[in-house]
C-alpha cells in the first residue's frame, strides 16, 4: 500500500526574502509498506528484519527513506549588459519512506510494535526533513 503527500511551497514568499525571478521548493512524500507475518511464538524484531525487503551495503533495516533531490533553472541574458539573470528556479525533493506493517501478531506483539513504529517513523522523518532543509537551502543559494 502507497500513501502520497504533495507539497509546493513559494520559497521567497515564505521567508520574505525573495531573490530576482520566481522559486519554488516541491516537497513530495510517498510511503511504501511491507508485509511481516507474525509468529505468536517467536521475538518480534527478527522476524521485522527477515520480511523487510531493505538491504544497504549488506545490512537489512526495518525501515529506510530514500530522498533524491533535482533542481533546474531558467535564466535570461540581458542584451545590453551581457549578464544572466535567473529568472526562476524549482527544487524537487521526491521522498519515499518505506516501513513494516505487521499481521497476525498477538496483543502483546502488536503493543511492543505500535511503540517500535512510532520510534522508526520518526527517526525516518528525521531524515525526509534533513532532505527538505536541504531542497530550501538549494532553492536559496
Amino acid at each position: 500500500m502507497k500513501t502520497f503527500l504533495a507539497v509546493p511551497l513559494l520559497l521567497g514568499l515564505l521567508l520574505g526574502t525573495a531573490k530576482p525571478g520566481r522559486t519554488e521548493v516541491f516537497l513530495n512524500l510517498e510511503f511504501d509498506f511491507y508485509a511481516v507475518n507474525v509468529a505468536s511464538n517467536a521475538p518480534l524484531f527478527p522476524q521485522l528484519l527477515r520480511a523487510s525487503p531493505i538491504t544497504v551495503k549488506s545490512v537489512k533495516y526495518t525501515g529506510y527513506t530514500s530522498a533524491p533531490i533535482k533542481w533546474d533553472f531558467k535564466y535570461r541574458i540581458d542584451a545590453q549588459t551581457g549578464q544572466c539573470r535567473i529568472v526562476s528556479s524549482r527544487t524537487f525533493l521526491n521522498a519515499k519512506i518505506t516501513m513494516p506493517r505487521i499481521y497476525g501478531a498477538t496483543d502483546r506483539q502488536t503493543n511492543a510494535f505500535n511503540g517500535f513504529y512510532r520510534a522508526l517513523l520518526r527517526h525516518e522523518m528525521g531524515h525526509y526533513n534533513i532532505g527538505g532543509e536541504t531542497a530550501f537551502a538549494i532553492d536559496y543559494a
